[in-house]
């Protein structure tokens, strides 16, 4: 059922992930900044739905993508990553099993998380729980370490916390969240506390600049804070007021606020400290996929079902801009760590790059 072919020899690949360039990729400068996010590129090379996406934080040049990409060639799922000022692929990685459904980078830059979904097995005629998350070695190219979770706990979400100390899982087949000790020694790996309070299985995670508190968004509708580093009462507080599951979460750069998308419609900015609501979003017509912050903290970018991206002011709670263009529902976005660049995936089968905007009037009341 998932199929895809390797594009370049393994040792090519970790040759051009450890330069972080493309294969021959031209020395040109990102566009400048306008006031607005304006469309750079339409990258066509998936063959099926894109359904992830991540931008190296060390190197904001290089993105990583997946999908259901499939290929007559080898019956393997691929990623394929991409330089942003070349505009174009830099080689495909495909030692995967299952859709790569959710991808999240180390803040150094080392190593990449993928979380893959079960397939069908076309030679035996059934499906194989591949449930994995996979910890790749993003320098060097090659697998770091499988984590198999199990027929009754398919992942969804993975994060890494800020200093790479641990990293975050959740599924969709119990209400857990599960934290790892992440570690250089790969024999070190291995799970630290399990974070238990939602009422339905966990969609998203996203941890705060301390590396001590996550915030999880899921089916029940809820959003909830935890601390990992509290023995006894790690949930910290449930902040309540979706009408539908949460399916994206993320903290601010000063980790003061969490903004939430939900399949409700909306986008809901909440103040972390007092846990009260700050803003109501609406705008979107269908479920919010997915939301990240900018690194000054003054937007939120929100992907829909709805086949938009929205552009919304901190400050106000206000719709700066409504990005079009993607033909089908943006499944996921991510924002580049200089706060310049916008990418998103769609099932439209496209990845598009756009440019951020300045907006000189957000962050004004």
């Amino acid at each position: 059922m998932r199929r895809s072919t390797r594009i370049v020899a393994w040792g090519m690949a970790a040759m051009l992930a450890a330069a972080g360039c493309a294969r021959g990729a031209d020395p040109k400068e990102r566009p400048s900044q306008g006031d607005t996010t304006k469309l750079i590129d339409t990258y066509k090379d998936h063959t099926d739905a894109v359904l992830a996406v991540a931008i190296n934080p060390a190197n904001p040049n290089e993105f990583v993508t997946g999908g259901r990409d499939k290929s007559p060639e080898r019956d393997r799922p691929m990623m394929r990553v991409w330089n942003f000022a070349a505009g174009r692929q830099a080689y495909a990685i495909n030692y995967l099993y299952g859709d790569p459904l959710a991808l999240s980078y180390s803040s150094d830059g080392r190593y990449l998380l993928c979380i893959q979904d079960n397939y069908w097995d076309k030679e035996q005629g059934c499906i194989r729980y591949v449930a994995r998350l996979t910890i790749w070695d993003a320098r060097r190219g090659r697998v770091f370490k499988n984590l198999d979770r199990g027929e009754f706990n398919a992942p969804i979400a993975c994060s890494f916390s800020p200093d790479v100390k641990s990293l975050a899982i959740a599924g969709l087949g119990i209400k857990i969240i599960d934290v790892y000790i992440m570690d250089p020694d790969v024999e070190k790996i291995g799970l630290k506390k399990q974070l238990i309070g939602h009422l339905a299985p966990v969609l998203s995670t996203a941890w705060a600049a301390d590396s001590a508190r996550i915030a999880s968004g899921s089916m029940d509708g809820t959003v909830r804070i935890w601390n990992i580093n509290e023995i006894v009462t790690p949930l910290l507080k449930t902040l309540v007021g979706h009408s539908n599951s949460v399916n994206s979460v993320a903290w601010s750069p000063d980790s003061n606020s969490i903004a939430s998308g939900s399949s409700d419609k909306t986008v809901r900015l909440w103040d972390v400290n007092s846990g009260m609501l700050r803003y109501t979003m609406e705008g979107h017509t269908e479920a919010v996929t997915s939301v990240a912050f900018s690194p000054d903290g003054r937007l939120v970018f929100s992907a829909s079902m709805d086949r938009t991206i929205r552009v919304w002011d901190v400050a106000t709670g206000g719709c700066l801009q409504t990005l079009t263009g993607h033909d089908g529902p943006v499944e996921a976005l991510a924002v580049s760590s200089d706060g310049k660049a916008l990418i998103s995936v769609s099932q439209d089968k496209t990845v598009k790059t756009w440019s951020i905007g300045k907006y000189p009037s957000a962050g004004r009341k």
